[in-house]
């Protein structure tokens, strides 16, 4: 199965954030897509979803523990719920919203408190490197490879 460039640079960017509990879902869900024949776009939402999920947990300091669960049963939960109509990433993000606790998506007052909050120098260098990254590169066809983790600290 062949991706665009779009849905690599996704999944570079999902590496980026280093959360390996997500593989299996990923997996599960490569494995659908290419059997239901779902296309790139949706593949992308999919990805996308994943990516602000992780990012947003990581920001609030979600426990990590937290994530093993809810990836453990996410294809299942929403496969369960999957009609012609509605699409993969529409029920996916209805099941992660509808989490509570540690599992909840964090919402925008959270992130926002969260993402300011948090001493982002004391992170992993590839999570560093994702945050610096990202408002950098956005989705822009010319792609920017910073490599910020190597960067100094300025007292």
């Amino acid at each position: 199965m062949r991706f665009s460039g779009y849905i690599n640079e996704a999944a570079k960017r999902l590496e980026k954030l280093d959360i390996t509990v997500a593989y299996p879902f990923l997996m599960a869900f490569l494995v659908y897509a290419k059997n239901d024949g779902i296309g790139d776009d949706e593949i992308l939402n999919v990805f996308s979803c994943i990516e602000t999920y992780i990012f947003r947990s990581l920001m609030c300091g979600l426990p990590t523990n937290a994530l093993n669960k809810i990836f453990a049963t996410l294809h299942n939960s929403v496969i369960k719920f999957k009609t012609p109509d509605i699409s993969y990433s529409d029920i996916m993000v209805f099941s992660l919203e509808s989490r509570m606790a540690s599992g909840a998506f964090p919402k925008d007052t959270e992130f926002i408190t969260g993402f300011t909050a948090r001493n982002v120098y004391s992170m992993k260098g590839k999570n560093k490197d994702y945050i610096f990254d990202r408002p950098e590169n956005g989705s822009s066809k010319e792609f920017m490879r910073n490599g910020y983790t190597a960067l100094p600290i300025s007292h």
